[in-house]
């Protein structure tokens, strides 16, 4: 015998229909409130690095993000810190590359001592900046491609001139369509084949 179903308890709220049932609206809180954005916005600029800087406040980075998106002001607060962490950052590269870091020997579970440890790739990349900005400040700079020529689409020629890639690319394509008119003359100026007619 199958167990008999017991009648639910009517709710005032279920008998309401449309625009009776009222409900209530409240606005989405993130938790993102002014004294965490100044948080992070501080953060942001001593550290430079955005988890870190997420961490710090606690926020998700997706809802520093959004808000970057959503909050021009929050934007460039935000794009005015992280510019003013560059010099920190750059100190940290520099120690990192030219004085080292200490580093623990470890040798059966114990420290033993320690090592300098130096990165190669930031040291070429201090000097490569360093380089460039000497360029610029002799007006040598023919021979520097900088990260904004790059990104917008220059490079380097046969020449070893800067170029821009989309005029090469054209002047490469204008000589190709020119052999293209020139094989198509050729084909049309020979005399039908005997067997086929083409």
């Amino acid at each position: 015998m199958p167990k008999s179903k017991k009648p639910r308890k009517a709710t005032a709220k279920k008998h309401l229909h449309g625009k009776q049932r009222k409900r209530r609206a409240r606005a989405r809180r993130d938790g993102f409130t002014a004294v965490r954005k100044q948080k992070f916005l501080g953060a942001l600029g001593e550290t430079g690095v955005v988890r870190d800087a997420c961490r710090i406040a606690g926020i998700s980075s997706t809802t520093a993000y959004r808000h970057a998106r959503k909050d021009p002001e929050f934007a460039a607060a935000w794009e005015e810190a992280h510019a003013s962490s560059l010099p920190t950052l750059e100190a940290t590269a520099y120690k990192r590359a030219v004085e080292g870091v200490e580093e623990p020997i470890v040798h059966g579970g114990k420290i033993v001592g320690t090592r300098t440890k130096y990165s190669d790739p930031l040291l070429k990349d201090i000097i490569g900046r360093a380089a460039a900005a000497k360029a610029r400040i002799a007006g040598d700079d023919k021979d520097i491609l900088t990260r904004e020529e790059w990104e917008n689409g220059w490079d380097f020629g046969e020449d070893g001139g800067k170029v821009d890639i989309d005029e090469r690319y054209r002047a490469a394509r204008d000589e190709l369509e020119a052999r293209l008119d020139e094989m198509r003359e050729r084909l049309e100026a020979e005399p039908p084949c005997p067997t086929c007619g083409r």
